[in-house]
């Protein structure tokens, strides 16, 4: 079956680009297809949409990392930076990491390879090696799903273990896949710090409108799998994913929200919910916006995108800065713009992104947030001495991001005169 590869890299040099358009011919001339920019970005094209179709068709992506695509990629900008958002998310996401492959084209002059954050717990191909033949052969066998070496047949257990793993069954055969996973949410929800109101069967069973706590401890104690219209219920009432709980596929809050890239498109969406909250990673590095929204008690939903919210962006990324700028705008005339942006860690934003973790932890008491920072972001007119405050808030991309707003809105107000 033939396989199709897409090839992210960045632009360096004439010399790099012919490394490049060598490795995607002989790829080609040994039966792998590939989607090249070179080859079929044609002009006039939107360049963004033809790097997500391209990552979407493509059965593997090669990430061809050198010091400019690294820079690019942890800074968010340009193409590269355009294709890390894409790519970045599905990392997070944790469904088909396989599908990236980082390809070493460069090192530092200590020998440190050039790999982008997003991409350091993935296995790479190492194409500066002596043996690039040796690397070539493995590349192909990971594009077509096989690994260099045959695993061997698989044998049969020894007698000993078999009889331990058959005693231990006994002991917990009591234990179903629904009191396992039901545990693990309880204590995610309950670890938020909500003291005062502990969710526990009793409670469950009430907000499930049941008859008795009974029904509830009769799947939670004994052997007996709860129907599948039950756990739907359940998994609505705090906003699991059903598959997760039925199942255990996927993550246990991944949902099927849209990913939006214009903010605007959300506002119609968020407007009328309970409440709104936003979080971003403390360290200013990689400053994003993502977004949580509490549908009800204990159920909120983690958007699985997060926007940009820095400066260093090419032209896509600051059309997307742009939108975020007027959706606070329009959320600030309603009065629903929350004056708080949540601080969290970079693997729980990345957790909370791919669905790992309950999003009602973005509130969780003693979280440190930062005060006023949306109502300081959308005030773009106030004196620049007084701005100078900000970089010691909210670091010095937040004044650049700024800049580029007030310059983007200034032309659209003298095209209109």
């Amino acid at each position: 079956m033939e396989k199709k590869i897409f090839i992210s890299y960045a632009w360096t040099n004439e010399e790099y680009q012919g490394r490049i358009i060598e490795l995607a011919t002989r790829l080609r001339n040994d039966g792998i297809d590939v989607i090249l920019d070179k080859w079929d970005l044609h002009i006039g094209a939107d360049r963004f949409v033809f790097m997500e179709e391209s990552i979407e068709k493509a059965d593997k992506v090669l990430i061809m990392c050198n010091k400019e695509y690294k820079e690019k990629a942890d800074k968010r900008f340009g193409g590269a930076g355009q294709e890390t958002m894409i790519i970045a998310q599905e990392i997070y996401e944790k469904t088909t990491p396989e599908k990236f492959i980082p390809m070493i084209m460069e090192r530092s002059l200590l020998g440190n390879e050039y790999v982008p954050k997003y991409l350091k717990s993935l296995i790479y191909i190492d194409f500066t090696s002596r043996d690039l033949n040796f690397e070539y052969k493995k590349l192909i066998h990971v594009i077509c799903g096989k690994t260099y070496d045959m695993k061997p047949r698989l044998g049969k257990l020894p007698d000993y273990i078999e009889m331990r793993l058959q005693n231990e069954d006994e002991i917990d055969r009591y234990k179903s896949n629904f009191s396992i996973r039901l545990n693990s949410v309880l204590k995610m929800i309950n670890d938020c710090g909500y003291s005062h109101e502990k969710l526990n069967m009793e409670m469950l069973g009430e907000l499930l409108g049941l008859s008795s706590v009974n029904e509830m401890n009769k799947y939670y104690y004994g052997n007996e799998e709860p129907p599948y219209i039950f756990l739907d219920r359940m998994s609505d009432l705090l906003g699991l994913n059903s598959e997760w709980f039925k199942f255990g596929k996927g993550n246990p809050y991944q949902n099927r929200l849209r990913r939006y890239f214009n903010a605007n498109d959300l506002y119609r969406e968020i407007i009328n919910e309970k409440a709104v909250y936003f979080f971003t990673i403390e360290a200013t590095y990689r400053r994003e916006l993502g977004v949580v929204v509490k549908k009800d008690k204990f159920k909120y939903v983690c958007y699985p995108r997060a926007f940009t919210f820095h400066s260093d962006v090419g032209a896509g990324g600051e059309s997307e800065l742009y939108s975020v700028y007027t959706f606070l705008k329009k959320l600030y005339a309603k009065g629903r713009m929350p004056s708080e942006v949540w601080y969290v860690s970079e693997q729980e934003f990345d957790d909370l992104l791919s669905g790992k973790i309950y999003p009602g932890l973005v509130t969780k008491h003693g979280r440190n947030r930062a005060n006023y920072m949306l109502d300081d972001f959308i005030d773009l007119f106030r004196n620049d001495d007084e701005k100078q405050q900000y970089c010691s808030l909210y670091g010095k991309t937040f004044i650049e991001s700024q800049k580029l707003i007030k310059t983007r809105l200034m032309y659209k107000i003298k095209s209109s005169q």
